[in-house]
């Protein structure tokens, strides 16, 4: 093929893509016209990757009032209103199916053995600290994990019935407070009151431990190590940042669904820890946790900010919906 036919070739091609693409557009224009003529036009509304809704709602023609227009934007708020209304009830149910399902796996014979089971290795991991401080002998720290295995299943039995009963029992709870109180007598008897009060205030500062205990170790790693006596002042301080100080048995109850209870960093209070409290530390040490105490209590700042955000959006949004 000569050039200048090729050319002529190629410009006819663009001239026929150009037609098509004009015919198209005219095309497109025609059904809008269509639409507009039979009184309806289309909106479609995304909430969510991969759903759409498609709104058909009549339009301002060109001599509508304001007062049409109002009505259109009313139709259409109302109908992603009720698209958001269903998607909730959809994803409630099924929330509520996992939860069901979770349940009837988690309180199954068969998976509270095995809770069981690693509730009694955790013991040693627990209270370690608490066996050395206090001087147990093997038999004593026998003796102690077979009632505290008491008191698990205890707990476990609670759990369980109050899964299957539904609401909140007054009964049940009495019941199993009983037999925890029989428990704690035994293991009071076993250990004599100074140790079984020492045994009440190492649970209610061990979460507290945890989080003093990661810490220590990135102190550490910095070639500042804490004594013991420096990690017990250090865990009296941190317990009293707690933002939540935990109940007796929460730790129990989290072995009974096989999980953890341990705190992080952000379940702490730290604008409560102040410098001047930290005396104790060698010089290395405080200006270690300085830089640690100016990080989390920035980021804690901007944590509690963006909780306030995010409240004041919901109760914005709430009151927008009741007046509509």
């Amino acid at each position: 093929m000569k050039p200048e036919n090729k050319w002529q070739v190629i410009s006819g091609i663009s001239l026929l893509l150009f037609v098509l693409a004009c015919m198209v557009a005219a095309w497109q224009l025609h059904q809008i016209r269509l639409l507009r003529s039979a009184g309806t036009t289309k909106r479609e509304v995304r909430s969510e990757p991969g759903s759409t809704v498609v709104l058909t709602t009549a339009p301002a023609n060109a001599g509508a009032d304001a007062q049409t227009d109002q009505a259109i934007a009313h139709e259409v708020d109302r109908r992603i209103a009720q698209f958001h209304r269903d998607l909730a009830a959809k994803r409630s149910k099924e929330v509520k199916t996992l939860f069901a399902a979770e349940k009837q796996f988690t309180l199954s014979p068969d998976t509270q053995k095995r809770a069981s089971e690693a509730f009694r290795a955790s013991l040693k991991v627990r209270y370690g600290p608490l066996y050395s401080a206090l001087g147990f002998s093997e038999h004593e720290i026998a003796t102690f994990e077979r009632v505290m295995m008491e008191r698990f299943w205890v707990v476990s039995d609670f759990v369980s019935a109050a899964h299957l009963s539904g609401p909140y029992d007054p009964g049940l709870a009495r019941l199993s407070s009983r037999e925890l109180e029989a428990v704690d007598a035994r293991l009071e008897s076993l250990l004599g009151g100074e140790k079984f009060r020492a045994l009440r205030n190492f649970d209610a500062s061990a979460d507290a431990r945890t989080v003093v205990e990661t810490l220590a170790g990135r102190i550490a790693s910095s070639g500042a190590s804490l004594s013991q006596s420096q990690m017990e002042q250090f865990v009296a301080i941190a317990a009293s940042a707690q933002r939540s100080p935990p109940k007796q048995d929460d730790w129990l109850k989290a072995a009974v669904f096989g999980r953890s209870s341990t705190i992080s960093f952000n379940d702490m209070d730290w604008t409560k820890i102040e410098e001047d409290q930290l005396g104790f530390l060698s010089p290395p040490q405080r200006t270690i946790m300085s830089a640690f105490l100016t990080d989390a209590q920035k980021r804690q700042a901007i944590r509690d900010d963006l909780k306030r955000v995010e409240r004041e959006t919901r109760e914005t949004l709430t009151r927008e919906a009741g007046n509509k």
